[in-house]
Protein backbone atom coordinates (compact mmCIF):
# COMPACT_ATOMS: atom_id res chain seq x y z
CA UNK A 1 0.00 0.00 0.00
CA UNK A 2 1.19 3.21 -0.92
CA UNK A 3 1.27 6.18 1.72
CA UNK A 4 -0.42 9.72 1.05
CA UNK A 5 0.49 13.01 3.62
CA UNK A 6 -0.83 16.22 3.15
CA UNK A 7 -0.78 19.51 4.99
CA UNK A 8 -2.34 23.17 4.78
CA UNK A 9 -1.37 26.01 7.01
CA UNK A 10 -2.59 29.63 6.53
CA UNK A 11 0.52 31.20 6.20
CA UNK A 12 3.54 29.74 4.75
CA UNK A 13 6.02 27.60 7.09
CA UNK A 14 9.11 26.07 6.56
CA UNK A 15 9.55 21.97 5.98
CA UNK A 16 12.56 19.89 6.03
CA UNK A 17 11.91 16.83 4.40
CA UNK A 18 14.25 13.51 4.32
CA UNK A 19 13.72 9.66 3.16
CA UNK A 20 16.39 6.91 4.75
CA UNK A 21 15.82 3.43 4.58
CA UNK A 22 12.61 1.91 6.30
CA UNK A 23 13.00 0.46 9.34
CA UNK A 24 11.83 -2.82 7.84
CA UNK A 25 11.47 -4.42 4.31
CA UNK A 26 7.81 -4.89 4.42
CA UNK A 27 7.97 -0.70 4.49
CA UNK A 28 10.02 -0.64 1.31
CA UNK A 29 9.14 1.53 -1.39
CA UNK A 30 9.16 2.24 -5.34
CA UNK A 31 9.32 5.75 -5.40
CA UNK A 32 8.50 9.24 -3.52
CA UNK A 33 7.04 12.21 -4.66
CA UNK A 34 6.30 16.00 -2.77
CA UNK A 35 4.63 18.79 -4.07
CA UNK A 36 4.10 21.85 -2.97
CA UNK A 37 3.25 25.97 -3.68
CA UNK A 38 5.07 28.77 -3.58
CA UNK A 39 4.13 32.25 -1.55
CA UNK A 40 3.37 32.87 -5.73
CA UNK A 41 1.19 30.17 -6.03
CA UNK A 42 4.05 28.20 -8.02
CA UNK A 43 3.61 24.45 -8.33
CA UNK A 44 6.75 22.30 -7.72
CA UNK A 45 6.90 18.82 -8.07
CA UNK A 46 10.44 16.76 -6.31
CA UNK A 47 10.19 13.06 -7.13
CA UNK A 48 12.14 9.86 -7.88
CA UNK A 49 12.39 6.02 -7.84
CA UNK A 50 13.87 4.14 -4.79
CA UNK A 51 14.63 0.11 -5.07
CA UNK A 52 12.96 -2.47 -2.32
CA UNK A 53 15.00 -4.99 -3.08
CA UNK A 54 18.35 -3.38 -3.08
CA UNK A 55 17.82 -0.74 -0.25
CA UNK A 56 21.75 -0.25 -0.26
CA UNK A 57 21.70 1.45 -3.33
CA UNK A 58 19.02 4.22 -2.09
CA UNK A 59 20.45 7.36 -2.15
CA UNK A 60 19.25 9.80 0.97
CA UNK A 61 17.09 12.44 0.29
CA UNK A 62 17.12 15.92 1.92
CA UNK A 63 15.19 19.04 0.67
CA UNK A 64 13.95 22.23 2.16
CA UNK A 65 10.43 23.79 1.21
CA UNK A 66 8.58 26.74 2.62
CA UNK A 67 5.03 26.18 1.53
CA UNK A 68 1.50 26.93 2.84
CA UNK A 69 0.31 23.38 1.08
CA UNK A 70 1.96 20.48 0.30
CA UNK A 71 1.18 16.53 -0.50
CA UNK A 72 3.54 13.83 -0.26
CA UNK A 73 3.40 10.29 -1.48
CA UNK A 74 5.72 6.77 -0.93
CA UNK A 75 4.99 4.51 -3.73
CA UNK A 76 4.48 1.12 -3.83
CA UNK A 77 3.53 0.24 -7.41
CA UNK A 78 0.68 -1.76 -8.59
CA UNK A 79 0.61 -0.33 -11.82
CA UNK A 80 3.25 0.04 -13.95
CA UNK A 81 7.33 0.03 -13.88
CA UNK A 82 9.28 1.07 -11.16
CA UNK A 83 10.55 4.34 -12.98
CA UNK A 84 11.12 7.68 -11.93
CA UNK A 85 8.30 8.54 -14.18
CA UNK A 86 5.43 6.91 -12.26
CA UNK A 87 6.75 8.17 -9.39
CA UNK A 88 3.64 10.52 -8.08
CA UNK A 89 2.57 13.23 -7.90
CA UNK A 90 1.01 14.43 -11.19
CA UNK A 91 0.85 17.70 -11.86
CA UNK A 92 -1.90 19.11 -14.82
CA UNK A 93 -1.75 23.38 -14.62
CA UNK A 94 -2.06 24.05 -11.10
CA UNK A 95 -3.05 20.82 -9.52
CA UNK A 96 -1.03 18.17 -8.19
CA UNK A 97 -2.63 14.83 -7.37
CA UNK A 98 -1.20 11.86 -5.35
CA UNK A 99 -3.35 8.26 -5.26
CA UNK A 100 -3.51 5.48 -3.26
CA UNK A 101 -4.29 2.07 -4.37
CA UNK A 102 -5.90 0.65 -7.58
CA UNK A 103 -8.25 1.65 -10.11
CA UNK A 104 -10.03 0.29 -13.46
CA UNK A 105 -7.30 2.23 -16.16
CA UNK A 106 -9.36 1.13 -19.05
CA UNK A 107 -12.82 2.14 -17.80
CA UNK A 108 -11.43 5.19 -16.91
CA UNK A 109 -9.41 6.25 -19.79
CA UNK A 110 -11.99 5.53 -22.43
CA UNK A 111 -14.21 8.70 -21.35
CA UNK A 112 -10.98 10.89 -21.92
CA UNK A 113 -10.68 13.07 -24.37
CA UNK A 114 -8.42 15.77 -25.88
CA UNK A 115 -6.27 17.36 -24.31
CA UNK A 116 -6.71 15.04 -21.44
CA UNK A 117 -5.68 12.15 -23.37
CA UNK A 118 -2.01 13.07 -23.93
CA UNK A 119 1.05 13.95 -23.09
CA UNK A 120 1.17 12.21 -19.82
CA UNK A 121 4.26 11.82 -17.26
CA UNK A 122 3.53 8.53 -16.59
CA UNK A 123 3.25 5.19 -19.07
CA UNK A 124 0.20 6.37 -18.49
CA UNK A 125 -0.41 4.44 -15.23
CA UNK A 126 -3.72 3.96 -13.34
CA UNK A 127 -3.27 6.94 -10.95
CA UNK A 128 -2.34 9.30 -13.75
CA UNK A 129 -5.60 8.24 -15.61
CA UNK A 130 -7.52 8.71 -12.36
CA UNK A 131 -6.25 12.09 -12.09
CA UNK A 132 -6.56 13.23 -15.62
CA UNK A 133 -10.76 11.97 -15.93
CA UNK A 134 -11.31 14.56 -12.72
CA UNK A 135 -8.87 17.38 -14.35
CA UNK A 136 -11.45 16.87 -17.53
CA UNK A 137 -14.50 16.86 -15.56
CA UNK A 138 -12.60 19.84 -13.62
CA UNK A 139 -12.76 22.04 -16.76
CA UNK A 140 -16.95 21.84 -17.05
CA UNK A 141 -17.79 22.16 -13.74
CA UNK A 142 -16.82 22.92 -10.14
CA UNK A 143 -14.18 20.68 -8.36
CA UNK A 144 -15.72 19.11 -5.65
CA UNK A 145 -18.72 18.23 -8.51
CA UNK A 146 -16.13 16.62 -11.26
CA UNK A 147 -14.66 14.30 -8.29
CA UNK A 148 -18.41 13.28 -7.59
CA UNK A 149 -19.23 12.11 -11.14
CA UNK A 150 -15.46 10.64 -11.65
CA UNK A 151 -15.35 8.54 -8.29
CA UNK A 152 -18.50 6.57 -9.27
CA UNK A 153 -16.53 5.09 -11.84
CA UNK A 154 -13.04 4.58 -9.76
CA UNK A 155 -14.26 3.53 -6.35
CA UNK A 156 -12.31 0.30 -6.22
CA UNK A 157 -12.23 -1.78 -3.08
CA UNK A 158 -8.38 -1.98 -3.63
CA UNK A 159 -8.66 1.93 -3.07
CA UNK A 160 -9.41 4.94 -4.84
CA UNK A 161 -7.77 7.55 -2.17
CA UNK A 162 -6.52 10.48 -3.31
CA UNK A 163 -4.69 13.84 -2.37
CA UNK A 164 -5.47 16.90 -4.61
CA UNK A 165 -4.03 20.19 -4.42
CA UNK A 166 -4.66 23.63 -6.67
CA UNK A 167 -2.81 25.63 -3.70
CA UNK A 168 -5.77 27.30 -2.34
CA UNK A 169 -7.86 23.75 -1.02
CA UNK A 170 -6.45 20.54 -0.38
CA UNK A 171 -8.84 17.72 -1.46
CA UNK A 172 -8.92 14.16 0.43
CA UNK A 173 -10.84 11.44 -0.99
CA UNK A 174 -11.19 8.28 0.70
CA UNK A 175 -12.63 4.65 -0.72
CA UNK A 176 -11.29 1.65 0.28
CA UNK A 177 -8.03 2.07 2.17
CA UNK A 178 -7.65 4.10 5.33
CA UNK A 179 -7.01 8.04 5.63
CA UNK A 180 -7.33 10.05 8.47
CA UNK A 181 -7.30 13.84 8.95
CA UNK A 182 -6.26 15.97 12.26
CA UNK A 183 -5.93 19.46 13.05
CA UNK A 184 -2.79 20.88 14.68
CA UNK A 185 -2.23 23.17 17.37
CA UNK A 186 1.09 22.25 19.30
CA UNK A 187 3.35 24.77 20.72
CA UNK A 188 6.49 22.49 19.93
CA UNK A 189 8.45 21.71 17.36
CA UNK A 190 6.82 19.75 14.36
CA UNK A 191 8.68 16.46 13.56
CA UNK A 192 7.61 13.05 12.62
CA UNK A 193 9.53 10.19 11.38
CA UNK A 194 7.60 6.99 9.73
CA UNK A 195 8.81 3.66 9.12
CA UNK A 196 9.08 4.29 5.49
CA UNK A 197 11.50 6.07 6.05
CA UNK A 198 10.22 9.80 5.45
CA UNK A 199 11.71 12.28 8.36
CA UNK A 200 9.78 15.96 7.84
CA UNK A 201 10.11 18.47 10.79
CA UNK A 202 9.11 22.68 10.85
CA UNK A 203 10.82 24.63 13.52
CA UNK A 204 7.74 27.42 12.03
CA UNK A 205 4.53 25.18 12.40
CA UNK A 206 4.85 25.52 16.12
CA UNK A 207 3.07 29.22 16.33
CA UNK A 208 0.58 27.82 13.07
CA UNK A 209 -2.57 26.06 13.23
CA UNK A 210 -2.26 23.01 10.00
CA UNK A 211 -4.64 20.61 9.17
CA UNK A 212 -2.53 16.89 8.40
CA UNK A 213 -4.13 14.32 6.10
CA UNK A 214 -2.53 10.56 6.19
CA UNK A 215 -2.81 7.36 5.26
CA UNK A 216 -1.42 6.57 9.42
CA UNK A 217 -1.42 8.36 12.43
CA UNK A 218 2.02 9.04 12.52
CA UNK A 219 1.85 11.16 15.76
CA UNK A 220 0.05 10.67 18.91
CA UNK A 221 -3.06 13.42 18.12
CA UNK A 222 -6.56 13.42 17.91
CA UNK A 223 -7.09 11.67 14.55
CA UNK A 224 -10.58 11.36 12.53
CA UNK A 225 -11.16 8.47 9.66
CA UNK A 226 -12.65 9.41 6.81
CA UNK A 227 -15.52 7.22 5.89
CA UNK A 228 -15.92 5.57 2.57
CA UNK A 229 -17.04 7.84 0.18
CA UNK A 230 -16.18 11.01 1.95
CA UNK A 231 -14.36 13.78 0.31
CA UNK A 232 -12.56 16.39 3.01
CA UNK A 233 -11.99 19.77 1.63
CA UNK A 234 -10.02 22.31 3.45
CA UNK A 235 -9.69 25.74 2.19
CA UNK A 236 -6.48 28.32 2.44
CA UNK A 237 -8.40 30.13 5.34
CA UNK A 238 -8.33 26.70 7.32
CA UNK A 239 -12.60 26.50 7.13
CA UNK A 240 -13.36 23.02 5.96
CA UNK A 241 -16.22 20.62 4.38
CA UNK A 242 -16.94 17.37 4.42
CA UNK A 243 -19.43 15.61 1.87
CA UNK A 244 -20.60 12.26 1.19
CA UNK A 245 -20.14 11.37 -2.53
Amino acid sequence: MARLLGIITRQPVDFSLSIGQPQHITYSTHGWGVAWYDQSRKLHIQKGRRSALNQHLNQSVQTQIVTHQLIFHMRQATSGDVSDKNTHPFSYQHYAFAHNGSVNKEKLSAHLKPPFNANFQSEPIDSEIYFRAIMQKASEMEPQEAIKQVVKEANNPRGANFLLADGQTLYAYRFGLPLYWTRWREERHFSIQTPMGLKLSSTQLSSQVAYIISSDKIFSANWTALDDGELFMIRKNLNYESVKL
